[in-house]
């Protein structure tokens, strides 16, 4: 690249080729308030063209605003600062022959469609070159620009009563297993039998917003297209609710955040558009009941009311772009919302007895969910997650294979069923057992583990996974066996390991407190 000798030598020899270049001849704007309209168009389109011309896979287009070229720059070159020189930043990069007028050509090429005709492309030129002329050129360290508030790299599965059963109501909504219409409201309600905690979906502002009709089938309309995606995004909005009291986060870092990738700006808006819609659902999920056992407050020596009859995150605060008005009916999408914690989350978002959590939940974005293979790996990531939390106490401290270091043996093994049917996927197994090609589902299940061990869910040492039982053998009838009866020995990684196994020493720590109660107790009732 020329250095800046090199560049000022640059424009001052091609200072005279700008005003040569071919205008298209038109009637010129007389007024002043046009020619400033005419102005601000042209340097919008400017900069919009060559922002996509120097990164082609950038999501910007010829109506986008100066803040949606700006933003869009800001994520893909985060340590530049746009505040002056923006132009040339980007046209450096295109300057493969050290000419200005052969960038400018470029510019132009692409310009000319996009500009009104009453506009002389001579005008066009004369603004390319000024705005490439004003760029920085003093030595002098920039203004420190305000960093935009990122998504936490690890955001914890959260595993609590509360919220896994609102998981398995959202995973459920597919296919309204365990959903049930409420009596006297327009509602439903989801219940696990034998579980205390049940969720709730009503009709509620959020989604008024999108003219959705306030009756039983616009609320099953609603839960249709969670499914395990939408678990995974809920975790995300709780980790953020937990980390702050208002979380205030684009929806462009959601998308990121589940690890969907638009390849145009059309697909760019239209995972806005289906983020917003889930999180307007999500606003509209109210828990209800109270968790057996229960918590002393250390201090007064109180017992804790777990009782919850409320919403574990809301909307609070909806940020539209400047000079965007809210119309209330779905059609404008907010840039920015505001997640916050729902009463009964925010009165015990420091108590980690209470919102009990795993490793990082964050592991699990990015899997080709489109795909049956990437489908199943996020249920059996979510699943997995939440049943070593559960399962963890009971854990044994065991040498790991080669006897160097220490892994966890759990106890109860797990069933291909179980890690499967907790937050179902939309290829559901049993129907491709069922079809013509059962051998099917064995592959998509081995390419579903391969996956959860390369994004680091589970280990890739020999005892990480294991099959416990003896493969079926037979040609018929294995499909069930296969499913239901082999019992699989799955480890997670070390950041996994070293949580469970502290939950197994402080259970084993408990329970020797209370045998020495038990046995002081026994003691003093033989002396009398």
């Amino acid at each position: 690249m020329p250095d800046e000798k090199f560049k000022k030598m640059i424009f001052l020899k091609e200072r005279d080729k700008v005003f040569t270049i071919s205008s298209k001849e038109g009637r010129l704007p007389v007024s002043e308030a046009e020619r400033h309209a005419n102005d601000a168009l042209i340097g919008r389109v400017i900069y919009g063209t060559a922002a996509r011309l120097a990164f082609p896979d950038l999501n910007v287009d010829e109506n986008s605003d100066y803040n949606d070229i700006t933003s869009a720059l800001h994520r893909a070159r985060p340590d530049w600062d746009l505040t002056e020189g923006s132009l040339w930043n980007l046209t450096e990069g295109m300057l493969t022959s050290g000419t200005i007028s052969s960038v400018m050509d470029l510019l132009l090429n692409e310009i000319e469609q996009h500009i009104p005709e009453n506009i002389s492309k001579g005008s066009v030129s004369e603004q390319i070159f000024w705005q490439l002329a004003r760029r920085r050129t003093k030595e002098e360290k920039p203004a420190p620009r305000k960093k935009r508030q990122q998504l936490p790299e690890v955001l914890p599965q959260q595993t609590f009563m509360e919220a896994r059963n609102l998981f398995v109501a959202i995973a459920d909504g597919r296919t309204l297993r365990r959903w049930q219409e409420v009596r006297g409201e327009i509602a439903l309600r989801h219940a696990v039998e034998g579980e205390p905690i049940q969720t709730k979906l009503t009709a509620g502002p959020a989604l008024e917003w999108w003219g959705m009709p306030v009756t039983y089938d616009g609320l099953r309309t609603a839960l249709h297209d969670l499914g395990a995606e939408g678990v995974l995004l809920y975790n995300i909005c709780l980790g953020l609710a937990l980390e702050e009291q208002h979380a205030t986060i684009e929806l462009d870092d959601l998308i990121r955040a589940v690890g969907w990738r638009p390849r145009s700006v059309k697909e760019r808006v239209d995972m806005r558009r289906k983020i917003f819609w889930v999180l307007c659902v999500f606003d509209s999920f109210t828990s209800h009941g109270k968790r057996p056992g229960g918590y002393t407050d250390p201090m007064t020596g109180s017992k804790y009311d777990l009782t919850i009859a409320s919403k574990l995150v809301m909307l609070s605060e909806l940020q539209y772009a400047t000079g965007q008005q809210m119309r209330f009916d779905g059609s404008e999408l907010p840039v920015k919302v505001t997640l916050t914690a729902g009463p009964w989350l925010d009165r015990h978002r420091d108590d980690k007895r209470v919102l009990q959590h795993f490793i990082n939940v964050r592991k699990l974005a990015g899997l080709p969910t489109n795909q049956p293979r990437g489908g199943w790996a996020l249920s059996i990531g979510l699943a997995l997650n939440q049943l070593w939390r559960e399962r963890g106490a009971g854990a044994k401290i065991v040498p790991a294979h080669g006897g160097k270091d220490m892994t966890v043996e759990f106890e109860r093994k797990f069933t291909r069923y179980e890690l499967l049917d907790l937050f179902r996927p939309k290829v559901w197994v049993e129907d491709v057992l069922n079809s013509s090609d059962p051998k099917r589902a064995q592959k998509i299940w081995n390419e579903a583990i391969k996956l959860l061990k390369e994004c680091g869910v589970i280990g890739r040492q020999h005892d990480d996974y294991k099959e416990v039982d003896p493969a079926p053998t037979q040609r018929k009838g294995w499909q069930d066996y296969w499913l239901k009866g082999q019992r699989l020995d799955i480890r997670p990684k070390a950041d996994g390991i070293k949580i469970i196994a502290e939950l197994s020493r402080k259970s084993t720590a408990m329970k020797n407190v209370l045998a020495r109660k038990r046995g002081s107790r026994t003691a003093k009732s033989g002396e009398k």
